[in-house]
């Protein structure tokens, strides 16, 4: 795929000044970007007024409830939340929620954000209100913050439609685009959006928590493999158990553990496979921890994290930048993983880790390499550290505001 030269973060040469006031609205399931955003402005006193819904409302995973926090001189000044409404698991059912929610954050923005001089929608849905209060007059200028972005993201080809023409109508209105990869707007072209529309776009990614400190080669349990994520078919992690009793051959004490979770099928089959597969002695399945430092404290104990995604066309990855690897580079270790989104590439030029076809051989092998190399691993989880240092949130961050349309 052919990527067009969008106009990335530029690592800034200082602060930029906040805009007078901000609303920020997203989707929640799990910590990422937007809790980053949300810490940035209020360690930084910006006037905010903080939107969340569920992502996912019919799952047990996550909270449940929509609500807003508006806060001042990092002081919080107001809150309030409402449940969810009972509805059927369907394409319907999940119009009507959605749709809700469109309207709780119109309202909330409108009431309580005053004029306000920038609103961030982190997806389209809630990047699509924001143009609704600009021409309401309740805000002026309406930035688009897009974490993940896939040509078919709904099955039902009527609610896809729906869902690429909100896109599209967010990339032409907003007055900033921020993608957390470059390949959204090859994707986009391909579905029709002007390449006029380019410049207003910006990559924007995934950043890095450096309030970890990597521990050195001799207090790393040198045998230990991580994968850290949900246990979706699309991450692969059936594919990493598979490639243990490769790995294992070669390195008979190796181990690997999984942090993360998802439905309780998913990890019971994926025990299944490590049992089947006579590793199961060598697989231990933390779940998901809650505290996301103790995460990733529990990964600078480990030698080697690993990101072997799906190499499937519907695979949403390849157009995002997902987390994983950051958290392995921030937590000092080097990454093996597909090339299946483009943060592979970068990984492997600084020699931070390893890019592999999605194989489970080629996945033992890159293991083996790092653990049984110990001054190639040293060397690695030293390049990883210092690349992690490159993609700091609040550096992200800062210059992403630098460039806002004034």
């Amino acid at each position: 795929m052919t990527t067009p030269a969008p106009k990335p973060i530029a690592p800034p040469e200082e602060a930029a000044a906040l805009p007078a006031s901000i609303v920020l609205v997203s989707h929640i399931l799990v910590t990422g970007p937007a809790q980053e955003l949300y810490q940035f402005l209020r360690t930084r006193n910006a006037p905010l007024l903080y939107i969340t819904h569920p992502l996912q409302p019919f799952t047990p995973v996550g909270n449940h409830r929509s609500g807003y926090e508006q806060s001042l001189s990092n002081a919080v000044v107001r809150q309030h939340s409402v449940p969810q409404w009972p509805m059927p698991h369907s394409v319907a059912g999940e119009l009507v929620l959605f749709g809700r929610q469109a309207w709780l954050t119109f309202w909330w923005a409108f009431r309580h954000g005053g004029r306000s001089d920038l609103y961030i929608g982190i997806d389209p849905l809630n990047a699509l209100v924001g143009l609704a209060l600009k021409r309401c007059g309740r805000v002026r200028r309406v930035v688009y913050y897009v974490i993940d972005y896939v040509p078919t993201r709904f099955s039902n080809r009527w609610v896809n439609a729906l869902y690429h023409w909100v896109d599209r109508t967010c990339v032409q209105g907003c007055d900033r685009v921020w993608n957390l990869s470059s390949r959204m707007v090859t994707a986009r072209e391909h579905r029709g959006v002007a390449p006029r529309y380019r410049d207003k776009q910006r990559t924007l990614p995934i950043g890095t928590d450096l309030r970890v400190t990597p521990r050195p080669i001799e207090q790393v349990e040198r045998r230990t493999v991580v994968y850290f994520g949900g246990l979706m078919v699309k991450q692969g992690v059936h594919l990493a158990i598979e490639a243990l009793v490769r790995l294992r051959a070669v390195v008979p004490d190796a181990r690997l553990v999984v942090m993360g979770g998802g439905q309780p099928e998913r990890e019971r089959a994926l025990k299944q496979l490590a049992s089947s597969l006579g590793v199961a002695d060598a697989v231990e399945f933390l779940g998901v921890i809650a505290c996301h430092e103790e995460a990733l404290e529990r990964l600078t104990r480990c030698a080697v994290g690993i990101a072997p995604y799906t190499d499937d066309p519907d695979n949403f990855t390849q157009y995002t930048d997902p987390g994983k690897p950051k958290a392995y580079l921030a937590a000092g270790l080097p990454v093996v993983m597909t090339g299946v989104p483009e943060v592979g590439e970068v990984i492997e030029r600084a020699g931070a880790g390893k890019v592999i076809p999605y194989d489970a051989q080629a996945l033992a092998d890159a293991l083996a390499r790092y653990l049984t190399d110990e001054t190639m691993l040293a060397e690695a989880k030293r390049r990883a550290r210092a690349l992690a240092e490159e993609y700091d949130w609040n550096r992200l961050f800062a210059t992403a505001f630098s460039e806002l349309p004034r």
